[in-house]
């Protein structure tokens, strides 16, 4: 919470008085510092950005996938001749390739799909224009055709392996981890307990509300450099 401060050693803590104000906290409502800056045009989005360097910028903008799973056949043809357009590119006009994950190599992405979409919203197409008006208004002249395969909609179905998103690594199991004492079974712990409680619990799926969506902006330099705005964490 902005305005609170960071962590302090256990005897600092009883100086301070800090116990006692984490308790006060706990229950009450606290007023947010940042948020009226941020909505009374106070931030700098992406879109507001005014640099030299952006000057003369062309946008970018991705037709996302409609379904969850499907076969694709992306045909950009006709975008590539709408007004203002630059260039409209499926995956097999850019050549992108498969790019595997640090965490199992089985399993891979590309910033456009090519053959399959796994998810609603994954990009399949873009379209590079002089505006970004125009880039959208050309996004309806792609074609995309969807064969559509089951889906897999929640965590326990995925691990059944009855739809595979990754046919050739066999399995939807991306990585396993295991903490604690793996020594001793659950079922030998509860054994001898006189009261044992059981319980299934949900966690909701994230949906984030931001004040600014994914966005990004991109310049080069006079010396080679590369010049990176964006609204999220990472490049």
């Amino acid at each position: 919470m902005a305005g609170l401060p960071g962590p302090l050693a256990r005897d600092d803590r009883r100086r301070s008085g800090y116990r006692e104000m984490v308790r006060g906290l706990v229950g009450t409502r606290v007023e947010r510092r940042e948020d009226r800056h941020l909505l009374t045009r106070g931030g700098t989005y992406v879109a507001d950005l005014d640099d030299p360097l952006l000057d003369g910028a062309l946008h970018a903008v991705f037709l996302r996938s409609t379904v969850a799973h499907a076969r694709i056949r992306v045909d950009v043809a006709h975008a590539t001749s709408a007004p203002g357009v630059v260039g409209a590119f499926s995956a097999d006009d850019l050549d992108v390739v498969p790019r595997p994950s640090p965490i199992n190599p089985k399993f891979t992405t590309q910033w456009l799909a090519s053959d399959v979409v796994r998810w609603v919203g994954q990009p399949v197409a873009v379209v590079v224009a002089t505006d970004i008006a125009s880039a959208i208004d050309a996004l309806e002249q792609i074609d995309v055709e969807y064969e559509t395969l089951p889906v897999v909609v929640d965590s326990e179905a995925a691990l059944r392996d009855e739809v595979l998103l990754y046919p050739t690594a066999g399995t939807n199991l991306c990585s396993e981890a295991t903490n604690g004492n793996v020594a001793f079974e659950a079922e030998d712990i509860f054994a001898g307990c006189d009261i044992v409680v059981e319980g299934r619990l949900v966690n909701q799926r994230l949906a984030a509300c931001p004040l600014e969506v994914r966005g990004a902006a991109v310049a080069w330099t006079a010396d080679g450099r590369l010049v990176y705005w964006t609204s999220s964490q990472l490049p």
